[in-house]
């Protein structure tokens, strides 16, 4: 059996995100495209998850990160916390988070964002 440290939000910023902050956020997005990217990054993350493959695992998070992620974060927050962790190891982005993400987001984004 394996054991995961998933890195959370709170882990890099020392606090938790107020509901109400993430709730603005998502207002701005529109439903349809912001459902369908969470979406394909869940099913992204399940295949790796369900094929066992540390490798792919790895690059995809690390692409993820260098997707969603700016330089500060990724340096000064992640890196230096971390370290050179293994994403497959302690990964930022799972399939728990992007289900919760795909959840807020059919509650709180609009029909017509941008």
């Amino acid at each position: 059996m394996h054991h995961f440290v998933y890195i959370r939000y709170s882990d890099l910023f020392d606090e938790r995100p107020p509901l109400s902050s993430i709730r603005v956020i998502l207002r701005r997005f529109k439903r349809s495209q912001a459902f369908l990217r969470i979406a394909q990054i869940n099913v992204l993350l399940s295949r790796e998850m369900f094929m066992k493959d540390k490798d792919g695992m790895q690059k995809l998070q690390g692409s993820l990160l260098a997707t969603f992620f700016d330089d500060e974060v990724f340096e000064r927050r992640l890196k230096a916390r971390y370290g050179p962790a293994k994403m497959d190891e302690s990964p930022v982005f799972t399939r728990q988070a992007a289900l919760a993400l795909l959840r807020k987001c059919t509650l709180h984004s609009n029909v017509d964002g941008l």
